[in-house]
């Protein structure tokens, strides 16, 4: 168990009923993890108390300061008793003038993650629940029989390759959206992603959002795209770090959606190529043997096997290497 714990809880998951197997696995989950919290907690806790305790006892010359300070820890494991006891042998006296307590509201947090009382800790336990619990629900469930994460990154066949693995679209879930929703099963799976020259990744998200209707953030983002410029080389040659345009995930950097912190290096296992999707797949299936229905191109924009630079002028190919140099570099489109 302490060697493969994932394993065997996910035997354990495959025997429970279909219907019932996603929400016993995030909940089992959520269980375990606030558990493990409660009682590191509590053993950090009483060692701290029987510490102080300890070198309290030896300041006052107090004999079996040892076992008195080990009667403390041990009290403490058992509901914060032992150090309270003490005050319950010696009560101190309440001032004369003492106010009756305040009672705080309480308010349960909303759906929208509203504010909540800080003092009551079963109102924080509750939201600390019910956020992690809506997080949970981001990794599909067939990730989590296969033990894999796919990270799609926009305009990269992701969509194709969703629709063949699991027959819907998950979005675009970054590698730290995937990690704050279940960081063990993030470190135990086997975490891939296809990339893009980025050329041609900007010209297909060029055409998408000037061209296509499916979805109804492009009506706002297609506004965006006309601040920026008539033509495509006109877009491109007026991009830089600090543009509106790079808010959008079609237009983001790939290794954005990759990095779990600012600048670091991408957390996957395993990086794929886009130019050479059916190649790559093949891979991907002897690495791991996922279950794949016949290809569908989905959401194409471009033929992957082009110039990634028709279409570009000499300036706006030079400002795309400088605002997605990262992604030259760090996937070797050179």
């Amino acid at each position: 168990f302490l060697m493969a714990p994932a394993a065997i809880w996910g035997w354990v998951i495959s025997w429970m009923p279909s219907r019932a197997s996603h929400h016993i696995d995030v909940a089992g989950r959520l269980a375990w993890d606030s558990i493990s919290g409660y009682t590191r907690g509590i053993v950090i806790v009483a060692f701290l108390d029987a510490l102080l305790v300890f070198i309290g006892l030896l300041i006052l010359g107090v004999p079996l300061a040892p076992a008195l300070a080990a009667v403390v820890a041990a009290g403490e494991t058992r509901q914060r008793r032992g150090a309270s006891w003490g005050l319950r042998l010696y009560p101190p006296t309440p001032p004369a003038t003492t106010q009756p307590p305040i009672r705080r509201s309480l308010r349960l947090p909303d759906r929208g993650g509203g504010r909540y009382d800080t003092g009551d800790p079963m109102r924080r336990l509750l939201h600390r629940l019910t956020a992690s619990g809506r997080k949970a629900g981001l990794i599909p469930r067939q990730f989590r029989r296969d033990g894999v994460i796919f990270i799609h990154v926009p305009k990269c066949a992701g969509s194709t390759f969703l629709d063949a693995y699991l027959g819907y679209q998950t979005g675009h879930i970054t590698a730290r959206d995937y990690h704050e929703a279940d960081p063990g099963f993030f470190h135990a799976a086997y975490v891939f992603t296809f990339v893009r020259n980025p050329l041609a990744r900007f010209v297909s998200a060029y055409n998408h959002v000037r061209t296509d209707d499916l979805w109804p953030s492009l009506p706002e983002a297609r506004a965006i795209l006309n601040r920026h410029g008539d033509t495509l080389s006109d877009v491109a040659a007026g991009l830089h770090g600090e543009s509106e345009l790079l808010r959008l995930p079609w237009f983001a950097p790939q290794w954005t959606f990759l990095a779990l912190g600012g600048g670091g290096l991408p957390a996957v296992n395993r990086v794929f190529k886009t130019e050479t999707f059916a190649t790559d797949l093949d891979l991907l299936i002897t690495e791991r043997p996922l279950a794949l229905r016949p290809l569908a191109e989905i959401n194409r924009r471009g033929d992957r096997q082009a110039d990634p630079a028709a279409g570009l002028s000499p300036e706006a190919i030079a400002a795309l290497r400088r605002v997605y140099s990262r992604d030259f570099t760090l996937f070797g489109y050179y």
